[in-house]
């Protein structure tokens, strides 16, 4: 910034220092296509000199670097994103064999997909617990709110919402039965023949 003789403060964004790689094609060298850099986080003082660490790479096939990985002014780490939130910041699918919790603070999901939590293969060789409540969202009347499945057999789901919501437990969850008027019915088709009514109880097989 400035000239050699009247130098000015660096500016937020300006790059402090790089390390280019370069390399020959058919006819000339080229460099930019693999590099990392520093830049500042911010205008430099005398007592605030904040900066960003980066590191670009070119896809096949392409001519410009893209920033994959940066480490934030804060000491965050991004991967696939520029502004990275937290300790670690992933933008896109990430593998692992597996991950493991060192401290007792509890781990947010904010969003699994559209409709599910997917495991494929063995999840765990002990036990999945969750605390506190699980909750599916409301369905117009008839529509499944939500389904536990385990080896391709109901054990519960429910339908509906509101006073037309059914609940339903037990082997291919036709076992037990309690719907939205309060009425339970335990026994395949146990409530076959109570048609009206509330907190209503019927047992045995098509009572």
């Amino acid at each position: 910034r400035g000239t050699q003789a009247s130098p000015t403060a660096i500016q937020s964004g300006d790059t402090i220092g790089r390390y280019d790689f370069i390399g020959r094609g058919a006819t000339n060298f080229f460099g930019g296509r693999a590099y990392f850099e520093g830049k500042a986080a911010e205008t430099w003082t005398d007592s605030a000199q904040g900066s960003t660490f980066s590191f670009f790479t070119t896809p096949t096939g392409g001519t410009a670097g893209v920033e994959r990985l940066q480490i934030a002014d804060s000491g965050n780490i991004g991967i696939g994103t520029t502004s990275p939130y937290a300790k670690l910041s992933v933008v896109g699918q990430a593998v692992a064999a597996y991950f493991t919790a060192t401290t007792s603070t509890a781990s947010t999901f904010p969003y699994a997909s559209s409709t599910a939590i997917t495991v494929s293969g063995t999840a765990s060789t002990t036990n999945l617990v969750v605390s506190n409540t699980i909750d599916f969202p409301a369905a117009a009347a008839g529509a499944v709110t939500g389904r536990l499945t385990v080896g391709g057999e109901r054990l519960m789901y429910m339908t509906g919402a509101g006073a037309t919501r059914n609940f339903f437990a037990g082997h291919n969850s036709g076992s037990l039965t309690i719907t939205g008027s309060r009425t339970t019915g335990v026994g395949t088709g146990a409530l076959g023949n109570v048609s009206s009514g509330s907190h209503n109880t019927a047992f045995g097989d098509q009572a």
